[in-house]
């Protein structure tokens, strides 16, 4: 395993990052993917629900 690979979120992180990004819910997110809410990461939290950072947008497209 080389250091770029040890970086590599999981699988479970990836769906969940996806889930989270195309619903922009982690509860959505989290029903789907039948677990409990979590904290995931390239996201802000806004008043009005949740946002992808500039990383989480440039990231989307690999993961989807």
């Amino acid at each position: 395993m080389t250091n770029s690979d040890s970086r590599m979120p999981s699988n479970a992180a990836l769906r969940a990052f996806e889930a989270s990004a195309r619903h922009l819910s982690f509860t959505r997110a989290a029903l789907e993917l039948n677990q409990t809410q979590g904290a995931v990461s390239l996201f802000r939290r806004g008043a009005r629900g949740i946002s992808l950072t500039r990383g989480g947008r440039t990231y989307l497209p690999a993961v989807c």
